[in-house]
């Protein structure tokens, strides 16, 4: 017989019922009497980020508890009733240029590229809460991607979500461009939102000290404690918000564009600029007696800005002087000093405590917690295990779906075979997906998450026997 396993979730949000898999516990909020939507930012290149508020009956997430000073203690803490959604179009190839929104130019993600971005944000996430430290960005609740056709319904239903007049124009926007392209779907990344959280734009919309030495503390340590040069950093993509002791505090979100430079760095950077992060990094460890604080912050800062800058004009063709960090450039020149000391030593209080967390504890955090909670690829409710796997078959309206991008070819290239995302696509033709087919209304099946697990069965006797 095999082992029962325990299912634990810890971290950022837990799921309050295991049993509800793929996009339903989201999809159950949405359709709650007390969802409301508001448009949060559409300032980034993919991203849409729509905020969504339930009621605390309504939630089917736990807080998990970080403490009034923002750190993490690992306890529920009640129902978690304000969310952020990560709205994106999704392509068969990333970076696909997609028409204009209110004059902002919008490109695509591929699966590929919006699964490596939650698995990226999980991880920053999880390493920054390390030795009781506050966390960098919020964790992950969901991730959820939708072929062509269940998109559509999806937008459909979306609609009647009461909402203000800038979600709709998204949502409008979306139901455009996806209905006159067959091949384009939504990918939905869920995430828990600080109550009365601002943009550093909307916050700050005049120079306030206090708030840009926390913006720069947390890009620091972003960038050299994590290893993670975020490249599309603007004022948009930074929380303010006040704790529960009444204390300033940011987070970092939309990690579309990041590169982890600790796995290897990404194509959008040379080696030269990986060798001068590495060299920064080294700077920050090996701290000597005449280090002048407040200029190594500025040091470090100027240097993002300029490989922000060097990568977006090189990829991604910006405005001639234009780069996402132009934010940096508000400190008056007669305040740098105080602004990047107070900066540093945030920076210190984050970075020089001792970590008391081993890598186990990542592992744990990672094993228990995992990235979603449900990975979607809806198109209409299958009849049987049978018609699970064939009714994508060939549609050229579902080239989202798991089973038909699967049987293509290029899937047997041994490349594809190493990729992260293709062995989890290859495991939604096991046979406990096929037998756990999706369920009237349900808008998605588990694919990748946590919320079912099973120990193999392991040879010989049982641990109990053996002991006997």
């Amino acid at each position: 017989m095999g082992f029962k396993h325990k299912q634990k979730q810890k971290g950022g949000v837990k799921l309050v019922d295991i049993s509800k898999q793929g996009f339903t516990p989201v999809r159950d909020m949405l359709t709650s009497p007390s969802a409301k939507l508001q448009h949060f930012t559409s300032s980034s290149l993919k991203g849409f980020m729509i905020q969504l508020q339930v009621d605390p009956q309504h939630s089917e997430y736990a807080s998990q508890s970080h403490g009034a000073t923002g750190r993490f203690s690992g306890r529920e803490s009640g129902r978690e009733t304000s969310f952020i959604l990560k709205f994106v179009v999704l392509t068969r190839n990333n970076d696909t240029d997609l028409t204009q929104f209110n004059g902002l130019d919008k490109a695509s993600e591929s699966q590929t590229s919006f699964y490596e971005e939650a698995i990226l944000q999980r991880d920053i996430w999880a390493k920054s809460i390390q030795g009781g430290r506050k966390q960098i960005c919020p964790s992950v609740a969901n991730l959820s991607m939708f072929d062509n056709t269940s998109s559509l319904n999806l937008l459909a239903d979306l609609s009647t979500v009461p909402q203000d007049s800038k979600t709709s124009a998204v949502f409008n926007y979306f139901t455009s461009l996806i209905g006159r392209n067959p091949s384009y779907g939504v990918g939905i990344l869920t995430m828990p939102n600080i109550v009365g959280s601002l943009t550093f734009s909307k916050y700050s919309p005049r120079f306030n000290p206090d708030a840009y030495s926390l913006a720069i503390a947390r890009t620091v340590r972003l960038f050299i404690d994590i290893g993670v040069a975020h490249l599309d950093l603007h004022s948009g993509n930074i929380l303010m918000f006040t704790n529960k002791d009444g204390q300033l505090d940011c987070l970092i979100i939309d990690f579309g564009r990041a590169c982890n430079l600790i796995k290897g760095g990404c194509a959008m950077m040379n080696q030269r600029e990986i060798d001068s992060y590495r060299a920064l990094r080294e700077k920050l460890y090996n701290k000597h007696d005449h280090y002048d604080e407040a200029k190594f912050m500025e040091h470090v800062i100027n240097e993002l800005a300029a490989l922000d800058y060097n990568v977006n004009q090189r990829t991604f063709k910006m405005k001639k002087g234009h780069y996402q960090m132009m934010w940096k450039a508000n400190v008056p020149e007669d305040q740098k000093q105080s602004v990047y000391k107070t900066a540093y030593d945030l920076l210190g209080i984050n970075v020089a405590l001792e970590t008391t967390h081993t890598s186990s504890f990542m592992q744990q955090l990672k094993r228990e917690n995992p990235i979603v909670n449900g990975w979607c690829v809806y198109s209409s409710p299958p009849q049987s295990a049978a018609s699970s796997v064939s009714s994508t078959s060939g549609s050229p309206n579902q080239p989202l779906s798991p089973s038909a991008s699967h049987r293509n070819s290029s899937h047997r290239n041994s490349s594809h075979r190493n990729s992260s995302l293709n062995k989890v696509l290859s495991r939604s033709q096991s046979p406990t997906y096929e037998q756990q087919p999706c369920n009237e209304g349900e808008w998605g099946c588990n694919i990748l998450g946590g919320t079912k697990r099973r120990r193999k069965k392991k040879h010989g006797r049982s641990k109990k026997n053996r002991n006997a």
